[in-house]
Formats: structure tokens, C-alpha cells, sequence
């Protein structure tokens, strides 16, 4: 005998059928969604390549280097940056937790997202881990060219070990704007710290904060100077990262400095590039030396640097320098003050 189901079964398989098309209609239109999001990042990258974009080294070649090309060293990088390593190994992500068995990506959903004043889901999704199975990009077009996004940490849920001394952030189009400002308050002490950037961002960047902060607020400011063809500011983040780094102070790097003539005297006065300023500096400040050689880990025959008159001349034909250049926060490029050639 074949049973017949119910008219209370009948009514729970059409819910069920009704629920699981309302879920695929969902999903498709998310899709769609997500396609026309991606269609519109993939047409503004492509205009945007024709923009005047700058490049993150200071410029003249035979004063200066780009140090993420170092030879050797214990460093990371990010970006067109190099920097300390994290004495712990891995840094933790605030806002993005491992769950057991390392299997999926927990955001901790304790935050509260403004841009430009008005309250923005969309926006939260930037702050995602890569691996988080909702993770999404932010991205869209502004008629001015200043956003200011906000993100606050809920009071009435606020967690322990929010402390933060790095910040990464990704966009979604590099060197089309820049991050005029960051402010960022501490949950305990209430103070402030402000970072203000005078530098165009060459693309995904970390800063690295004087010293830790337990987050409980921080105010972006973004300055765009690019305009598309419809008179429009493309502006986009792939992610932004609040993480517990605790830089190694041991971190050193060894670059080596190619000249296309043979090099006579180096100035000790030198221009070292973070993400937010290019430094005057001299050598003897940030703990860098010069050498003829490097080997397996050895250098061979320091070199004496010159101040203003007091010039010291290489007694051998060389082309090629060794800098021993200790890390202690993100740097672009080195460019000396003056080389003088053979």
C-alpha cells in the first residue's frame, strides 16, 4: 500500500521548494550582482592604466634603489615595500578569526562601517579576511574627491586583545590616490593618534604604528586624483587589515647599489621613503653601512661615507656598493645626496 501524503506534508514540501527557490534566486542575483561589480573594477583598471601613475622609487637611478630588491637579510614584504618581520611568525588579524581545525574564517562582526557620514555594509565586506567565505571587494564611483570612512568598534560588545600596531591596506586601483590621513582611537586611555601622508600610494601598503593601539575607533581620509572618462572618481579596497604585528627589531636587509660609473665618494646624507614621507637622514641616523663586499653572509671593507667638505674617496674601481640597512619600518627606496663618479 502506498501512503499519501498529507495535506500538512504537502504544504511543508512546497515551503521547502518555495524556500530553496527564493535561496537559488538569491544566490543568482548575488551573482549577477557581483559580475557587474567585477565588469566595472575590470574597466576602470583598464582606463586607469593610461593614467600618469607614480612610481614609489625616488626617482634618479644612479642616487637611488628600490629595496625591496634586496640581496639578503631577514625582512617581508608587501607591496613596493620592505619591512620588519613579525617576531611572533604569523600576525594576527583582528577582525578575522581561525576556527579550530584552521577550516573556515570567522569575522568578528563587532564593528560599524561610515562612509562619508552614512552607514555602509557594503564596505565591511573590504575588512575580510581573503579566505572568509562571504569576502567581497569595496568599490565604487564618487562625484568628489575626498572619502572619509569610519570604522568604530561596538562599545556594548567590545572584546579583549583589540590592541593593533599595523595596519595593511589594499586598493582595489594603486596610485590614483591618496591616504591624507589616519586617526585612530585608543579604547582605554581614550588618546588619539593621528598619521598624516603627504605620498601618493603606489599601491598595497602597510603602516606601521609608532607603538600599539586597542582600537576602538579610526577615521580614514582619502584624497582621489584620478578622474575617469565620465568625470567620475574610481575608488576601491580589496581589503583592510588591522593586525597585531609586533615587529622584529633584529630585522636587517642587505641591498646591493649598482652604479653604471665607477663610484668615487658617497655623501652620508641620504632620503629614505616610508609610506608617508620621504626622510632627510643620514646613514649614521639609521643605523646603515656601507661596504665593498658581501659574501655568504660576511661583508668585507666598510666604507667611509663624506660630510659636506670632508669628502673620503674609494681607493678601488667599483661599481657596485653592499648596505647594511636595518628595518625598522616599511621603506620604498634609498636615494643618496650625492655620488660622485671616477
Amino acid at each position: 500500500m502506498i501512503e499519501k501524503a498529507s495535506s500538512i506534508d504537502l504544504n511543508n514540501f512546497a515551503k521547502e521548494a518555495t524556500n530553496k527557490m527564493n535561496a537559488m534566486h538569491d544566490m543568482a542575483i548575488k551573482k549577477i550582482k557581483q559580475a557587474e561589480k567585477y565588469r566595472r573594477i575590470g574597466n576602470a583598471i583598464q582606463e586607469a592604466m593610461s593614467f600618469n601613475l607614480n612610481s614609489a622609487s625616488l626617482g634618479n637611478y644612479n642616487k637611488s634603489m628600490v629595496l625591496d630588491d634586496a640581496v639578503d637579510g631577514t625582512y617581508d614584504t608587501y607591496g613596493n615595500y620592505i619591512h620588519p618581520v613579525s617576531a611572533t611568525g604569523q600576525p594576527r588579524n583582528l577582525l578575522n578569526v581561525l576556527s579550530s581545525g584552521r577550516k573556515e574564517v570567522i569575522f568578528r562582526d563587532n564593528v560599524i562601517c561610515t562612509l562619508n557620514g552614512v552607514t555602509n555594509r557594503d564596505v565591511q565586506a573590504a575588512l575580510y579576511h581573503e579566505d572568509h567565505a562571504e569576502k567581497d571587494y569595496y568599490f565604487d564611483f564618487f562625484d568628489e574627491d575626498t572619502v572619509e570612512l569610519k570604522v568604530k568598534v561596538n562599545d556594548e560588545n567590545y572584546v579583549a586583545l583589540m590592541d593593533i600596531d599595523m595596519i595593511e591596506i589594499a586598493p582595489t586601483i594603486g596610485s590614483t590616490f591618496r591616504l591624507e590621513k589616519m586617526v585612530l582611537k585608543d579604547y582605554y586611555t581614550n588618546e588619539v593618534v593621528e598619521i598624516d601622508s603627504a605620498l601618493i600610494n603606489a599601491g598595497p601598503t602597510r603602516y606601521l604604528l609608532d607603538k600599539k593601539v586597542s582600537l576602538s575607533e579610526v577615521t580614514f581620509t582619502f584624497k582621489l586624483h584620478y578622474k575617469d572618462s565620465n568625470g567620475k572618481y574610481p575608488f576601491g579596497l580589496n581589503h583592510i587589515y588591522f593586525l597585531d604585528f609586533n615587529a622584529d627589531t633584529r630585522s636587517n636587509a642587505v641591498i646591493a647599489f649598482k652604479h653604471t660609473d665607477f663610484i668615487d665618494s658617497i655623501s652620508e646624507k641620504v632620503y629614505l621613503q616610508t609610506p608617508t614621507e620621504v626622510v632627510e637622514t643620514t646613514l649614521t641616523d639609521i643605523g646603515a653601512k656601507l661596504y665593498l663586499n658581501y659574501s655568504n653572509g660576511i661583508f668585507d671593507y666598510e666604507i667611509e661615507t663624506s660630510i659636506n667638505d670632508d669628502r673620503h674617496y674609494l681607493s678601488v674601481n667599483t661599481r657596485t656598493i653592499y648596505i647594511s640597512l636595518p628595518i625598522k619600518n616599511a621603506y620604498a627606496s634609498l636615494q643618496f645626496d650625492e655620488i660622485l663618479t671616477k
